[in-house]
């Protein structure tokens, strides 16, 4: 959503409808991404108990958005990561898929030509798109031991220090 409003705002008045009409006819997939620190090797498994703790204040502060899964690990540090538990990024996106059809097409582009993004009928509810969240692609990388709980709950917007609860 915010890449067609970004788009829009680059484009001046006198070319926005045909711009507008071509983005509506040729669009097929829309990747907002940011990146977040992954785990270094050296992370760990979190043990039973500790993942009972972890999965409750987890979706506690998440509000059941995210829950971490058996494979979930916990940043150490070694000599490789300079004892920071982390090394190098990965993505975590959402992704918004056009499904080519001619009538999806038409609504898209009276709905971008409208220009009212706050009332219209939002792109990723329309039939024929598919729209891939940021908690989903958080989601899968706590679970699978990519990232760690703090990480994902920064990727989704929630700022809190597990340990600390700030």
């Amino acid at each position: 959503l915010q890449t067609i409003e970004r788009f829009m705002s680059m484009l001046g008045e006198h070319n926005k409808r045909d711009a507008l009409f071509v983005l509506a006819h040729h669009l097929k997939m829309i990747v907002n991404q940011n990146l977040a620190r992954s785990l270094c090797k050296c992370a760990i498994a979190v043990e039973p108990l500790g993942l009972q703790k972890l999965m409750q204040q987890v979706e506690t502060v998440s509000e059941g958005l995210l829950r971490p899964g058996p494979a979930t690990r916990l940043r150490r540090g070694c000599k490789i990561c300079n004892d920071s538990g982390y090394r190098g990024r990965v993505a975590v996106h959402e992704t918004l898929m056009v499904e080519e059809n001619d009538q999806l097409r038409e609504d898209f582009n009276r709905w971008m030509l409208a220009g009212d993004f706050g009332t219209a009928t939002p792109l990723e509810k329309m039939a024929g798109v598919d729209f891939l969240r940021r908690t989903d692609t958080a989601q899968t990388l706590l679970q699978s031991g990519v990232i760690d709980a703090e990480t994902a709950l920064a990727a989704v917007g929630i700022l809190r220090n597990l340990e600390t609860g700030r």
